[in-house]
C-alpha cells in the first residue's frame, strides 16, 4: 500500500508537471497518468489504495525508473524470440514503451479516458512501428469498484516477415496474498502451468485441484508462473485475496478475461517452442520492503504485421470482512490455502 494519503496523489503528480486524469465513481476513483506509460497508477475504494505503487512516486515520479506501479499495458513477447525486452541476454525496459508517450484522445468523461501511443523500435535490428490504443473505464459495482481496460496493439513492418506480438495487461498488487485461478475441469495429469522463467516455484507456493490452482504471492522470492490458454475456460477468472491487517478486512480483486483457447499467445518462458504461449501469468517480485509486490497478468492472442492483437480485461475491487469472505468462499476447495495467509483479526 502507498504510505501517503491516496487523495493527495493527483495533486502531487500535478506539481511534478504531469497531467494525471482522475476517473470517479461512487465510493472511489482511479488515477491514470498518460506520461507514466498510460498506467492506472491508483485505484481507491472507500479510502483504501487497492494497487501497489512505488512509494517514491508522489515525491519524484522519476525515482522508481520505469516501474511506478499500478496497472499498465505492455507488448509481448518478453522471453520468446523477437523479445522486446532482452538485448544481448540483458533485460531492459524500452523507454519508448514505458514510460512511453501517451496522448489523451478527446475529452475524458468522469469515468472514462482513451489513450493513444505510437512509437518505433527495432528488435533484432528490424524496425517496427507500434500503435497502442488503451481505453480505461471506472464505475461502481455494488459496494465495490469495476475497472475495465481494453487494449489494441497494431504493428507495421515494411519488407519483413510477420512476427507475433501481443497486447499484455499487468496489474501490480500488494503482498502477501493468494491468487486463485479457475481452470478447465478434468485437465488430467498434464501440467497446467510453466515456471521456468526465473527460479523454480517451490511446492509450498502453489496448489492445484480439479478446476482450480492457487499461487502465493509473498515478495520474498522471484518466480513467474504461466498458464496455457488450453488449461483455462473461455471466460477466465482470477481471484486475489490480500489481508488488510490495519483494518481487519480483506481486499479481493477479481480479474476476468475472455480466452481464445485455440489462439496463439506471444509470451512463452525462455523462448521455449510451444503451440501456444501463456494467456494468464503470475509474478512474485523479490525486493526489500516496501518495494515488494505481486503481478496478475493477462495476454491477448498474438497479432502480427497488419493484424492487431486485442485484449479486454476487467477488475472488480471489494473490501470484505473475514466473516463475509468465509460466507462467500468458505466452502471452496482452496479455502485452507487462504487460511494459511496472514489473516486479519475479526
Amino acid at each position: 500500500m502507498c504510505p501517503h494519503p491516496p487523495e493527495q496523489l493527483t495533486d502531487a503528480l500535478t506539481r511534478q508537471g504531469l497531467s494525471p486524469v482522475r476517473l470517479t465513481a461512487e465510493r472511489g476513483h482511479a488515477v491514470v497518468v498518460p506520461e507514466l506509460g498510460g498506467r492506472v497508477l491508483s485505484v481507491v475504494l472507500d479510502g483504501v489504495e487497492c494497487l501497489w505503487q512505488d512509494p517514491r512516486v508522489a515525491a519524484d515520479c522519476r525515482a522508481p525508473g520505469w516501474n511506478a506501479g499500478g496497472q499498465r499495458t505492455w507488448v509481448a513477447p518478453e522471453h520468446a524470440p523477437h523479445s522486446l525486452f532482452y538485448r544481448s541476454a540483458e533485460w531492459s525496459c524500452p523507454p519508448e514503451l514505458d514510460p512511453g508517450d501517451y496522448a489523451v484522445a478527446g475529452r475524458p468523461g468522469s469515468g472514462t479516458v482513451r489513450l493513444e501511443s505510437r512509437f518505433r523500435m527495432s528488435p533484432e535490428g528490424r524496425a517496427a512501428t507500434f500503435a497502442l490504443v488503451r481505453r480505461v473505464r471506472v464505475e461502481a459495482a455494488g459496494d465495490g469498484l469495476h475497472l475495465r481496460i481494453t487494449q489494441r496493439v497494431t504493428v507495421s513492418e515494411a519488407g519483413t516477415p510477420s512476427r507475433p506480438y501481443g497486447a499484455w495487461a499487468i496489474l501490480q498488487v500488494p503482498v502477501p496474498g493468494l491468487a486463485v485461478v479457475t481452470l478447465r475441469r478434468r485437465t488430467g495429469a498434464a501440467p497446467v502451468f510453466r515456471d521456468d522463467f526465473f527460479e523454480p516455484l517451490p511446492d509450498a507456493w502453489h496448489a492445484r485441484g480439479d478446476g482450480w490452482a492457487a499461487f502465493r504471492l509473498t515478495g520474498d522470492r522471484q518466480f513467474k508462473a504461466g498458464l496455457r490458454a488450453d488449461a483455462l475456460p473461455a471466460r477466465s477468472r482470477v481471484d486475489y485475496f490480500h489481508p488488510l491487517a490495519e483494518s481487519g478486512r480483506w481486499l479481493r480483486i477479481v480479474q476476468r478475461t475472455t480466452v481464445a483457447r485455440r489462439g496463439c499467445f506471444a509470451d512463452v518462458p525462455m523462448g521455449t517452442p510451444s503451440p501456444s504461449g501463456d494467456a494468464v501469468q503470475f509474478y512474485n517480485h523479490r525486493a526489500a520492503p516496501p518495494l515488494t509486490y505481486g503481478e496478475i497478468e493477462a495476454h491477448g492472442p498474438a497479432g502480427g504485421t497488419g493484424r492487431p492483437s486485442t485484449l479486454s480485461v476487467s477488475y472488480d475491487f471489494h473490501l470484505l470482512s473475514t466473516r463475509q469472505l468465509r460466507t462467500l468462499h468458505g466452502r471452496a476447495p482452496w479455502w485452507s490455502w487462504l487460511e494459511r495467509a496472514t489473516a486479519p483479526a475479526e
